[in-house]
């Protein structure tokens, strides 16, 4: 089952005027959200996706993203991929089951924009 978000609507937040995490995708398998980087989420993706026919996460960025960080459940950086793209696949294989964080570096934002990743 392939569940698509598309980001037009605008970014709720709470009384002191944070930002609640968005959830950029919700599936049987795996749950992707935002976490307050400082960022607008609907300034950084168009589109999020997990295709669970090939085990994929899908993004798709309104800027290139120049590099994605992975870190474990503790923030231990695992590994960071050169992506030089507004199109991102991350296979399921490359993280296991269990909680992560991805770091998304994109052109032109000085912060890190970061989504927790849960495979259930």
């Amino acid at each position: 089952m392939l569940i698509i978000l598309f980001f037009t609507s605008a970014l709720y937040t709470n009384a002191e005027g944070t930002a609640f995490p968005v959830k950029l995708i919700v599936d049987k398998e795996v749950i992707v959200s935002t976490v307050d980087s400082g960022a607008d989420t609907y300034d950084i993706f168009e589109s999020a996706l997990y295709n669970s026919e090939d085990a994929v996460l899908e993004f798709l960025s309104c800027k290139k993203i120049s590099l994605i960080r992975i870190f474990d459940k503790k923030g231990q950086l695992e590994f960071q991929l050169p992506v030089m793209s507004t199109s991102v696949k991350l296979s399921k294989s490359l993280f296991g089951q269990g909680e992560y964080m991805l770091g998304f570096i994109v052109d032109g934002m000085e912060d890190v924009h970061l989504t927790h990743v849960n495979f259930l």
